[in-house]
């Protein structure tokens, strides 16, 4: 892989938006590409535990409840990078088998032991884009899409975990700023306007990362 671009933010933000669009330019252009969600990579490894602990047999069923609870194991056996370590694991096999990419996308990274861990793992080829977004514009937001069980909590729910969720960005974001010392691999981008003001600054930040590495555009 030449390019691994993490995406972070608090819930509702628009990561998943913002690797879409991202997506779509690099296929237009022939390059290829593909995504991990750390959510993901944590319930793939630990999916007997899902199951053990909460009858949970597909990553869709997957309540925040319990990836919380799974995540907290996963950190208790193997610190607190533990689900930058699966994702890891996880792109390794993947590419492996399916060969080289162009661009490697990680949605979800979440805390400062992340951050520092992809950016060993990843050297100078990493790159972090951090969305945001108000409150109350990412509870609307949330009121209308679908990732499944995880996304289905009430206002007060939503309110009170968002308290943990902006702490733990504000951890990423700390990290991003000491771990990646070169501003040209950090990036924020402020989504509270439209969609296709949202998509251009997507596609800005992205070929400013791509003119960075020898990615042909």
């Amino acid at each position: 892989m030449k390019v691994v671009i993490g995406v972070c933010g608090p819930p509702a933000a628009g990561k998943s938006t913002f690797i879409k669009f991202c997506e779509n330019f690099l296929k237009r252009r022939g390059m290829t590409f593909k995504c991990f969600k750390m959510s993901y990579a944590l319930f793939h490894y630990y999916r007997s535990k899902f199951k053990e602990l909460f009858n949970i047999e597909s990553y869709e069923d997957a309540t925040r409840e319990a990836m919380q609870r799974i995540g907290d194991i996963a950190r208790a056996e193997m610190g607190d990078k533990a689900v930058a370590i699966l994702t890891h694991r996880l792109i390794e096999e993947t590419i492996a088998d399916k060969g080289d990419v162009d661009v490697v996308f990680i949605d979800g990274v979440r805390d400062y032991g992340e951050v520092k861990y992809f950016s060993e793992k990843f050297g100078r080829s990493f790159f972090l884009v951090a969305i945001e977004a108000d409150f109350n514009v990412r509870v609307k937001r949330m009121s209308s899409r679908h990732e499944g069980k995880k996304d289905l909590m009430d206002i007060d729910s939503i309110r009170k975990s968002d308290v943990w969720e902006v702490e733990k960005y504000n951890r990423t974001v700390r990290a991003a700023r000491e771990q990646l010392k070169d501003s040209d691999r950090f990036f924020v981008i402020e989504n509270n306007g439209t969609k296709d003001e949202f998509r251009r600054s997507s596609l800005k930040v992205l070929e400013r990362i791509l003119s960075r590495v020898e990615v042909p555009t």
